[in-house]
């Protein structure tokens, strides 16, 4: 398997590949056609995904610590249990992505588009989402802490059976 390259040919096209427990650790797979692939405990740790077609992928608890997923189209994607601590996934499409038990502490979701997303008790104190657009944003039996550091767009985002708890002291 030969990593993305940019200028050097056609993106990888692995679209509905079982990928699963594969290690793409610190790879290129930059504006790569992983649509419908099972990444099931692939370590992607590092890995430059930027532009990457993940439509629809498999990427349940996956190790994505410090990846760079700006840009990505993750419209779709199942990331239950995944590690994002540190990843980059500003400014990509995330419609309809399931999130719920995934690690997003010091995740970058700037500009993000979450709206329809499955968000579970995933949203972790420190995460970074000034102007992400969580409109229909489904966030069930949770709750959010340190509530008043987050945009005004998500301040008056209403969470279903969850409760804001404020810091203590």
């Amino acid at each position: 398997m030969r990593p993305s390259v940019p200028g050097a040919g056609p993106p990888l096209d692995y679209q509905n590949a079982d990928l699963s427990r594969s290690c793409w650790q610190g790879r290129n797979l930059r504006d790569a056609r992983l649509m419908g692939a099972n990444f099931l405990g692939a370590d992607l740790r590092q890995a430059d995904l930027r532009g990457a077609d993940l439509t629809g992928a498999d990427l349940r608890d996956v190790d994505l610590r410090g990846a760079d997923l700006r840009g990505a189209d993750l419209a779709g994607a199942d990331l239950r249990y995944s590690d994002l601590r540190g990843a980059n996934l500003r400014s990509n499409a995330s419609v309809g992505t399931r999130l719920p038990g995934a690690d997003l502490r010091f995740t970058d979701l700037r500009n993000t588009d979450l709206r329809g997303t499955e968000i579970g008790w995933a949203i972790t104190n420190r995460d970074v989402l000034y102007g992400a657009l969580l409109g229909g944003a489904r966030k069930e039996r949770g709750e959010c802490r340190h509530a008043w550091n987050l945009p005004s767009t998500v301040r008056y985002t209403r969470f279903r059976n969850n409760r804001v708890v404020p810091e203590s002291p």
